[in-house]
């Protein structure tokens, strides 16, 4: 080295070609590959979010329908409903007229189809209903049809009777509207109602019913019951208005038939029980909750015919009462018998020799069984959850990777 020369420690020119630093390298590419998969999981979860939006209900004005695909069936825009979504008016009531779009409708028979020519309507009887009041399961509202129709609980259209112990509707051939009794004040709260109908009849082709119905204020939400003769067989069936759940049940035509409705914290559950059985079966648990005030018809009913079938439907041992009122089961499921036994712990001091028992919320459970809820299917993820998710596994690698 010549004299002048500094020499610098550590700041000679390295020989050869420099060393990759394989970790670092990798974390770069783990967090790359990451990142495109957390964008591409947005972008995933974004379109199930919107096959999740396009399958709601659909929205006004667009859905709007007066009777064009469904002649039973308006779908009204104008108003439409809070949602947004069209209101619903099923040709269910012989007599009703309503809106849709910017014309009129009525509907000139139960289960018809709706028309625009209202002067079918206007010798039909409208539904009649209550004048006053509301009443419960214990105001005492049972009728066992001995005499004549009590008018202090009934108003009557078309022949309705009292004949022989039994309620008597008749429907002459061609009748448009039928026969039937209405109760002259709602029924609210929870309750129980029986009734027996032995005998439905018809003279024509056709299809005829006879059905108790429950109707709220509006004529927006119906239940019905009964029996009914289709294609000459004979069937127990129950309905509800809106979306037009159903059950219906071959039977004897000969036997006579007993119905219960059961209404409990708005869930309502229709059974029958023929002649030859000793205990009601389960026709329906309705899945939507109705909580209205009800008025009630008993009601004989032609449905389908050219011209419309002569029928009568006899109902006799009217009930409503508060007994034999049954949980419907909900969405929760026990899959075992579990027997629970609470405790009651008591507590408290006495200066006069009386204590006070206090109840504890404890409650000792005995079984091996657990409960299970039924889940609700949804389409979709939390966007929130999902990134948190993504960054999260992000640092855990990246963590693993400078280490190792």
């Amino acid at each position: 080295m010549a004299e002048g020369d500094i020499k610098v420690v550590g700041l000679s020119s390295p020989k050869g070609k420099a060393k990759v630093n394989w970790k670092i390298l990798s974390a770069i590419i783990g967090i790359v590959v990451l990142s495109l998969g957390i964008i591409a999981g947005i972008l995933l979860v974004r379109q199930q979010q919107d096959v999740r939006e396009k399958a709601q209900q659909a929205q006004c004005p667009e859905v709007q329908d007066c009777a064009t695909t469904d002649p039973n069936l308006l779908r009204n825009c104008n108003p439409p409903e809070g949602d947004n979504t069209p209101k619903e008016s099923r040709c269910i009531l012989a007599g009703r007229t309503e809106v849709c779009g910017n014309d009129n409708f009525c509907c000139p028979t139960a289960g018809g189809s709706w028309t625009k020519d209202l002067t079918k309507c206007q010798n039909l009887a409208t539904p009649t209903t209550p004048s006053f009041g509301t009443m419960t399961c214990s105001d005492n509202f049972s009728d066992t049809f001995d005499s004549t129709i009590d008018s202090t609980k009934w108003s009557k259209v078309g022949d309705a009777k009292v004949s022989s112990g039994q309620l008597v509707l008749d429907v002459t051939s061609g009748q448009q509207t039928g026969s039937k009794i209405t109760s002259n004040k709602y029924i609210t709260g929870d309750f129980t109602i029986t009734f027996d109908l032995p005998t439905l009849t018809k003279t024509g082709t056709g299809a005829v019913t006879g059905t108790l119905s429950l109707v709220s204020s509006d004529g927006s939400k119906i239940v019905t019951v009964g029996r009914n003769i289709k294609q000459e067989v004979h069937n127990v069936a129950s309905n509800f208005v809106p979306g037009n759940q159903n059950k219906s049940v071959t039977i004897n035509g000969t036997d006579s038939v007993s119905f219960k409705v059961e209404r409990k914290s708005g869930k309502i559950t229709t059974s029958y029980k023929l002649s030859t059985s000793s205990s009601f079966t389960e026709l329906i648990v309705f899945t939507t909750t109705l909580t209205d005030d009800l008025i009630i018809n008993l009601i004989a009913m032609p449905v389908t015919g050219n011209p419309l079938p002569a029928t009568t439907a006899k109902f006799d041992n009217f009930t409503i009462s508060c007994a034999d009122i049954v949980t419907t089961p909900s969405t929760s499921t026990s899959i075992s018998s579990n027997t629970a036994t609470p405790t009651v712990t008591a507590t408290g001091t006495s200066s006069s020799g009386t204590k006070t028992a206090t109840p504890t919320s404890t409650t000792k459970a005995t079984g091996s069984g657990t409960a299970t809820t039924a889940p609700v299917p949804v389409t979709g993820a939390n966007l929130p959850t999902i990134l948190g998710a993504g960054f999260g596994l992000i640092m855990i690698l990246v963590s693993l990777t400078l280490v190792l």
